[in-house]
């Protein structure tokens, strides 16, 4: 069998080969840094039996590569291996086919253990993931999904949880008590809301985001 790699930084892809070729020995490692080069590569091996998927690529979303396998009716395992944390982006090529999604924040360790359950058969996903997408998935006011909006903005479970305590009236400090996180990691959630949304201050934030159905007027 075959494992095509793709991953737009060739570092990563080169130095986590040896690591795949000791676990199976009998695999040939492919790497493909465009999302063209993987098509072809997709085409001249048909003994493809893995991908390793990274969603950020030079010449388009990762998920594209899923369409493609749809429409070449190729049913190869995909695993989605990304720095990506925005669980809308994941959440929509999961959707599309992929079938366990892998932090680039693992260590080898982990990151071959969950490849193992997936080579078994079973899926692999973080702790808390799947809870995450039962969240996200909410319907919200005016039968509108709250993943959709969310994936609209690319905000994350933790954006959304800041995003509803801000509207509560709780400061930086009680929203980090709160979600367990630093006051820093606050701030930074906060300043993607705020580029996302356009906006300067709370009020702002908080005001849009009722007006696109993520918070109840």
């Amino acid at each position: 069998m075959k494992i095509l790699h793709m991953d737009d930084h060739s570092v990563f892809a080169q130095a986590l080969a040896p690591l795949l070729k000791q676990e199976w020995p009998h695999d040939e490692v492919l790497i493909a840094t465009r999302t063209e080069d993987a098509r072809a590569l997709l085409r001249d091996h048909r003994d493809i039996g893995l991908i390793l998927l990274d969603l950020d690529m030079p010449d388009g979303s990762g998920a594209h590569l899923l369409s493609f396998l749809r429409a070449e009716r190729r049913p190869v395992p995909v695993v989605v291996l990304t720095a990506e944390t925005r669980t809308a982006e994941i959440k929509r090529v999961i959707d599309l086919g992929a079938i366990a999604y892998i932090p680039k924040s693992y260590t080898s360790t982990e990151l071959l253990a969950a490849l193992r359950r997936v080579m078994s058969g079973e899926p692999s996903f973080p702790d808390g993931f799947e809870r995450e997408i039962s969240r996200l998935s909410q319907v919200g006011q005016a039968g509108e999904n709250r993943l959709a909006v969310a994936g609209r903005f690319a905000l994350s479970l933790k954006q959304l949880d800041v995003l509803e305590l801000m509207a509560d009236g709780l400061s930086n400090a009680e929203i980090a008590e709160r979600l367990g996180i630093s006051d820093n990691a606050v701030k930074y959630h906060l300043k993607i809301l705020f580029q996302s949304f356009e906006v300067t201050n709370r009020v702002q934030c908080v005001a849009y985001a009722r007006s696109v159905k993520l918070l109840p007027e």
